[in-house]
């Protein structure tokens, strides 16, 4: 916010000025001009400003996405809901023992915990708590705004969306597991495959891609 506030307040004489020449009917043009040329520059500024930041922001390969308040932590598979009454961080709840993703309560907030790995058993993408992670030498791209990460194999294949929602947290997933076999999960189905099988599962993207040029912009419904 600090890197905004000269041109913020700059701006914001600049539209004083103008308004006040307006009210007292100042008719000195060089004066008005001077006035809009500060005000469209300071504007353009915070503007570059800002892409700037969303660019760092990307080549981070970190980030937090927002929580939700919830009574009971839920994991979403399509319409499915799986509830976990009793999961906390440190007595964890899994839908099976093979699939490592959970979920916890933290002070009401619902957290996510769970592990992309790819087929050399690196660690591609992972979220603990809201905090994401991404690993750049084993993906192709990823996305995200305030409430959902995303994230594309070397296939532009989606291999992990997460989406905070009222009711829970909506995961689709397709990894691999330690001993290499693969599972898919989403959108009504868990799949599981032996090592060397490919999974059927696919995702539909919900951003835009490449992510650096549409940081947080998702695709139109």
């Amino acid at each position: 916010m600090l890197q905004y506030l000269g041109s913020i307040i700059a701006a914001i004489l600049a539209l004083c000025g103008l308004y006040f020449s307006y009210k007292n009917k100042v008719e000195n043009k060089t004066l008005l001009f001077l006035f809009v040329l500060v005000f469209f520059s300071c504007s353009f500024q915070m503007i570059q400003i800002y892409q700037q930041n969303r660019i760092e922001s990307y080549f981070q390969y970190t980030g937090s996405i927002k929580s939700v308040n919830i009574e009971i932590p839920a994991i979403k598979c399509g319409d499915a809901i799986f509830q976990f009454p009793d999961a906390t961080l440190e007595n964890p709840v899994y839908i099976h023992e093979d699939l490592p993703f959970r979920v916890w309560l933290d002070k009401g907030k619902l957290q996510l915990y769970v592990v992309i790995r790819d087929q050399n058993n690196n660690i591609a993408a992972s979220i603990f708590g809201t905090q994401f992670d991404i690993n750049s030498d084993f993906i192709f791209d990823y996305n995200y705004d305030d409430m959902a990460i995303e994230v594309l194999d070397e296939n532009h294949d989606v291999i992990l969306q997460a989406i905070m929602e009222d009711d829970g947290v909506q995961l689709r997933c397709k990894l691999y597991l330690e001993d290499g076999n693969r599972v898919g999960f989403g959108n009504n189905v868990i799949e599981y495959k032996p090592k060397g099988e490919p999974l059927q599962l696919s995702f539909e993207p919900i951003f835009r891609y490449p992510g650096k040029d549409h940081l947080g912009e998702r695709l139109l419904n």
